[in-house]
């Protein structure tokens, strides 16, 4: 993500596509036709508009209890630090090696990573505590996770 909360539009000349891109950015391969650039331009003018004050924060407190408005969760240590990952990257991407990083720090000191389906099957759980506070993690095929209102939340 760009330091800069402004919208941006990337233009890729060559190379694999960007991963690591927010609601407020985008890009497109070059050249492109000028009405494909306007348009892409455009729906990132509108996603940049201020959310509405009614909008909540999530908020994770440090005795494990999620809130979000006045309904709240209270999470394991490994769900706080999974948790902890997706709020510190809202409306963006957190891939699948950043989680797995979040949720098992120690796996640098000579411990092996977990393997692949653990952390599937703590975002299973993780997807079945959520809905109770109005958010739930979406899937982002072959990118990694993302943190969200349910919605009728909005």
């Amino acid at each position: 993500m760009l330091a800069s909360q402004q919208p941006h539009l990337l233009l890729v000349e060559s190379g694999p596509p960007p991963v690591d891109v927010t609601l407020i950015e985008d890009w497109i391969r070059i050249p492109a036709p000028a009405v494909d650039i306007e348009a892409r331009l455009e729906l990132l003018r509108r996603r940049s508009i201020p959310a509405q004050p009614s909008r909540l924060t999530p908020f994770l407190g440090a005795d494990g209890i999620l809130r979000f408005g006045d309904d709240w969760v209270s999470l394991s240590p490994l769900e706080v630090r999974l948790v902890s990952a997706l709020l510190a990257r809202p409306d963006a991407v957190v891939t699948r090696q950043a989680l797995i990083d979040s949720g098992w720090p120690q796996v640098g000191e000579g411990r092996p990573n977990p393997r692949r389906n653990t952390l599937d099957a703590h975002m299973v759980r993780l997807r079945q505590r959520l809905p109770a506070v109005g958010l739930t993690v979406r899937t982002i095929r072959s990118r990694g996770y993302m943190l969200e209102q349910l919605a009728a939340s909005l």
